[in-house]
């Protein structure tokens, strides 16, 4: 199974002469919004417990007012309405999108760079604007008012509605804090926003203004989750730093994770850069004469690519199991790599209408998993089912195709 590349590639090394951008946290704005100081958070029937046993937890989550879910309950039904013949109408405010980021922020920062989580949940990877996709995705999968998520980064750029796409998940979010989880890609930044597309559709359908609100909630956001003390989940990959020889066990992992202060802008080399950025490598091991190994430049120009004994390095050091990343596009919406120690999933189907390719979810329970894939095609064919098992990691499941109309260009 051969993996797919992505659409455009970075064509340069973003460094501090492409694009310089103010920096720093913005004063507070009065927009007359309708959120109001955060409060502690209650009991949440349904929540993903997060670990407390070590120092990155908190045990408190800013919650909304009964009033402010009110209000956020209403957001997510105009978005589901934006779908619909004449739903142009129902898109948020710009006002309401501000409102949206302010009350986002402060509940992503009361929560560590390293989510520890525990199932059952499921994991989604890129989601690049395509807001119908990711509708579809919570009408298969089940939607969050009862399915425990985590997606792994970049909700915007390339597709055409990122703007529906980053309120819906930030409602959620704010509806769901203790159970909906959303780390950082490589494509909530400010600098690949302001390529790739988000800079453009928030300039064109409200202001500039607003895309860098929406940065400003990205530099919160936390960067890589554990589940189950066993699942290490990021965007990217791993980083050299990850290994050096001061970092000795899982503890010494989470205080260098740690460290990362938010809110932050995504340096051009280091840490956070690498675990949004990085890749395995991915090379048809028949046409090589040596399997690669250990560290390279990466092609796009920014990180590295790190090979398979990189991975049991990873995993044998911190006594983890598998890595989930997201990061590229994957013909099946989902790809293992390594011995099955690595998967990438990939959640955008048909991605920017130019490949056939599937989307996956990974669903994860206490004791077994399995991936939904969602594939786009060209008639309202049947739903196909495909098993597949996986000893080593106890893994175990199925994989649901969906067919769409839609169909990539020519």
């Amino acid at each position: 199974m051969r993996i797919y590349c992505e659409v455009r590639k970075i064509w340069t090394v973003l460094t501090a002469s492409l694009i310089r951008f103010f920096l720093g946290w913005l004063t507070k704005l009065d927009v007359g919004c309708w959120l109001s100081a955060p409060q502690c958070s209650g009991s949440d029937e349904y929540s993903v417990t997060v670990d407390s046993s070590n120092n990155n937890s908190v045990p408190s989550t800013p919650q909304l007012s009964n009033e402010e879910l009110n209000k956020i309950n209403t957001f997510i039904d105009r978005l589901w309405q934006t779908r619909e013949k004449g739903g142009k109408n129902s898109m948020l405010t710009e006002d309401e999108m501000i409102g949206l980021c302010h009350k986002a922020r402060p509940i992503f920062l009361a929560q560590p760079n390293l989510l520890d989580l525990q199932g059952p949940l499921k994991i989604c990877g890129d989601i690049h604007g395509q807001f119908s996709d990711l509708l579809h995705l919570f009408e298969l999968c089940g939607k969050p008012d009862k399915i425990n998520y985590l997606f792994l980064g970049d909700y915007v750029d390339r597709g055409r509605h990122s703007l529906e796409t980053i309120s819906l998940l930030l409602c959620y979010k704010l509806k769901y804090p203790l159970r909906f989880f959303l780390l950082r890609g490589n494509h909530e930044t400010q600098s690949v926003t302001r390529i790739y597309g988000f800079f453009d559709e928030c300039k064109r359908r409200f202001s500039a203004k607003l895309w860098r609100q929406f940065i400003d909630t990205f530099n919160c956001l936390p960067v890589c989750a554990i589940i189950e003390g066993q699942i290490f989940c990021c965007h990217g990959g791993l980083s050299p730093e990850m290994l050096t020889p001061e970092v000795t066990d899982l503890f010494e992992l989470r205080q260098k994770i740690k460290r990362i202060q938010r809110p932050c802008d995504v340096p051009e080399n280091g840490l956070l850069c690498d675990l949004l950025w990085s890749d395995p490598w991915y090379i048809d091991f028949s046409e090589k004469a040596v399997e690669p190994s250990g560290w390279e430049p990466s092609e796009r120009g920014v990180s590295f690519m790190f090979g398979p004994n990189v991975i049991d390095q990873f995993l044998e050091r911190f006594n983890l199991d598998l890595i989930v990343r997201a990061h590229q596009v994957v013909e099946d919406g989902y790809e293992f790599y390594a011995n099955r120690s690595l998967v990438t999933v990939f959640s955008a189907p048909n991605y920017c209408g130019e490949f056939d390719n599937a989307a996956a979810v990974f669903c994860l329970s206490r004791l077994t998993s399995n991936l939904e894939s969602l594939q786009p095609t060209h008639s309202n064919l049947i739903t196909d089912i495909d098993d597949y098992g996986h000893d080593e990691a106890d893994l175990e499941g199925s994989f649901q195709i969906i067919r769409s109309l839609s169909s990539p260009k020519k």
